[in-house]
Parts: C-alpha cells; sequence; structure tokens
C-alpha cells in the first residue's frame, strides 16, 4: 500500500475501477462480466417476450451489477446476502490484484448520484467490516466530471448501462431536483439489438451477452462504411444495423420506441431541462458547459451527432457548448488531494466505524 494515499474506487453497472489518488488513471479497469455466476435470489420481472428472459438471466447471474429496479427481487434479504456475498469475491480480487492493503485505509468512493441506497449501504458496510477501512467518503460522479472540466458549473450527460442522467452541477453542488433520468441507456441498446438481430432471422440463443458488448465496442465511428462486417459470436453482422439501432435508441427524436416517460429521448430531455425547468439566473451558466460522459463516446462522431439533435429541439436560441472533461476518475484525483487540505468539511459524506460499536455515523 503506498502510505498517505486515498484509494479510489469507481463503481459502474459493468466495471470497477480502482487506483490510488495522483494517478492519471486507474491501476485496473475489472469488467463484471468475468465475475458473472448463477445467484440463489428470483427475479420477479414476469417476461413478456424472449428477449426479457435473457434480461432476467443477465440480473440473476450478476453480468451486470446495481440494478435500479429493486422490486423484482422476491426476497429482498436473500438478494442482499447473494450481493454481500459476490462483492466480496469481486473487492478481494480487486485489492488483490491492484497490490491494495485495505486495512487502516481511507476509500473514495464514486458513483452515481441516483445509485439505489441499498447498494451504497451493503457496500459501505462490506468495506468497512469485511475489508477493516477506517473510512468511506462518498463522491457523485457529475460533481467529479465538472471539476476535471475546470469549471464549477455544467450540465452532465450521463449514459450509463441501466439509464442515461442529467445533472445540473452549479456552483461545485449537484443540484438534485434538476435531475432528468431516461431508460434510453446501454440496457436498452444491449436487448433492442437483440430484438433487430432476431427480427433478421439470426439465432439470437447463440449470442452472449459478451458478444454484443464486443461488437459495440469495435465500433470505431459513426461513419464507417455501412457495409463494412462487425463480428457477433459466430455471425458476421452489417455495421449498417448496429449504427441504425444505436441511432434510434440514444440519438434521433423521431424514433421513439415509447410513449413511456421513462423512455424520453436524450436530447428532449435536456432541451426541456433547460428552456423550461432551470431557473433563469443560472440556465446560462450550466447550459454553456454540457459534458458528456459515456463509453460510446469512444466512437467517433456520437457526441457531435447527440449535441446536434439537442441544438434540434431548442426553440429557443441558447449558447450551448460542449466541453470536454478528463474524466470522473482525475476528478476524484483533484478533490482527494484538496479534501486533504481541510480538516472537516460540512458537504462531505464519510462513513467511519465508531469503535467498539457495531453503528456508522456520518
Amino acid at each position: 500500500m503506498e502510505k498517505g494515499r486515498n484509494i479510489i474506487l469507481k463503481l459502474g453497472s459493468r466495471t470497477i475501477e480502482c487506483g490510488y489518488e495522483g494517478y492519471f488513471t486507474p491501476l485496473e479497469v475489472f469488467n463484471l462480466y468475468h465475475f458473472a455466476e448463477k445467484q440463489n435470489f428470483i427475479c420477479d420481472n414476469k417476461p413478456f417476450d424472449e428477449i426479457n428472459q435473457y434480461h432476467n438471466k443477465d440480473i440473476s447471474c450478476f453480468n451486470y451489477l446495481f440494478n435500479p429496479n429493486i422490486s423484482i427481487y422476491n426476497d429482498l434479504d436473500l438478494f442482499k446476502s447473494d450481493l454481500d456475498n459476490h462483492l466480496i469475491k469481486v473487492f478481494t480480487k480487486i485489492f488483490y490484484k491492484c497490490g491494495i492493503s485495505t486495512m487502516n485505509a481511507k476509500l473514495i468512493l464514486l458513483h452515481k448520484s441516483l445509485f439505489p441506497d441499498i447498494y451504497l449501504n451493503v457496500i459501505t458496510k462490506l468495506l468497512i467490516e469485511r475489508f477493516r477501512m477506517r473510512a468511506v467518503v462518498l463522491l457523485p460522479s457529475a460533481l467529479m466530471s465538472t471539476i476535471s472540466s475546470g469549471s464549477d458549473s455544467s450540465i452532465v450527460i450521463d449514459i450509463g448501462w441501466s439509464y442515461t442522467c442529467i445533472e445540473v452541477v452549479s456552483d461545485n453542488r449537484v443540484l438534485t431536483n434538476y435531475t432528468q433520468v431516461t431508460d434510453r441507456a446501454g440496457c436498452m441498446l444491449h436487448y433492442a439489438i437483440l430484438r433487430q438481430l432476431k427480427d433478421l432471422g439470426f439465432d439470437i440463443s447463440d449470442i452472449s451477452f459478451r458478444d454484443v458488448e464486443k461488437m459495440v465496442s469495435s465500433i470505431n465511428s459513426l461513419d464507417m462504411n455501412p457495409s463494412d462486417e462487425l463480428i457477433c459470436g459466430n455471425y458476421s453482422i452489417k455495421a449498417e444495423i448496429i449504427i441504425e439501432t444505436i441511432q434510434k435508441v440514444l440519438i434521433n427524436k423521431q424514433t421513439n420506441l415509447s410513449d413511456d416517460i421513462n423512455e424520453l429521448q436524450i436530447s428532449e430531455l435536456v432541451s426541456t431541462l433547460i428552456e423550461k425547468t432551470l431557473p433563469v439566473d443560472i440556465r446560462q451558466e450550466v447550459s454553456s458547459k454540457i459534458i458528456i460522459n459515456s463509453g460510446l463516446t469512444k466512437i467517433k462522431g456520437f457526441e457531435k451527432l447527440l449535441y446536434q439533435e439537442i441544438e434540434k429541439q431548442m426553440k429557443k436560441k441558447i449558447q450551448l457548448v460542449c466541453i470536454d472533461s478528463i474524466g470522473e476518475w482525475s476528478g476524484a484525483c483533484i478533490y482527494s488531494s484538496f479534501m486533504k487540505g481541510l480538516r472537516k468539511n460540512s458537504n462531505l459524506l464519510e462513513i467511519r466505524e465508531i469503535k467498539n460499536k457495531n453503528k456508522y455515523y456520518l
């Protein structure tokens, strides 16, 4: 363990990143797919089609973690027990691989603002009781992205796995009452691709969770030749099919998949937030700095198309600027270093164990 350095753990539904403050990148990035295994709990999410059965299997095997809808678990205590056992294996492997000693260490936990409390409670209790850490500090990802962009205000569009979260940061504070959420995210894209392949006659029972992930990751540009072939398991699929699905689910306004308010288009939510929801006194300040966080931003042309779609939805001409951020990880490093100079910060959420008592305090 590097003495004096705080540990940073960045949680995601698909990956967990681990390392020390002061480093530009984490020591290791772990894909949670590799830890997946059948669990004991049962999902009460009645299949309405074949694709939803795959979704239930992915959840019950922990192909990804931190599903926001905890109402699908029949026995919540059994679910928490399985989650706790699973996370012990995951964190033990992560800290061992990174060569990190957790005894009496302080950990910075980087998480999404809408992360369900049940997961945070299980994780913080596990880190303190099982891995004997002296403290866990909770930091919201949107704020860290804003800090690492060199600004104190922004609109952060975070396209995650389970949902896309649009958050407002003003004067280094996350204004949670203006947060917008849509189901149009990685999970919807994953199963939309499966539905598209099924409609085209592919046997999707031969296509694994990892196959779809690797195929999408192989796309380097939305402008690539539509006739190019992408590999998905044992199949070759035209790039045009996958690129069109990405645009339908995440970018194009005219292709709504549902009238459900939870599936509103990302561009529509952002434009409505700016024009109708935000107070006038901070509207220009935050909308002039838009940050897009997603693994899909690695695909050339994705950010540009999404940004253009947001501008199309705007009824009034407001100056919008899409700014670059060096990432949530770097923001957490900056914040962690700054935090060391403070004895007490009333805005910092820190969880510690009270000695000789099985309690925690903030």
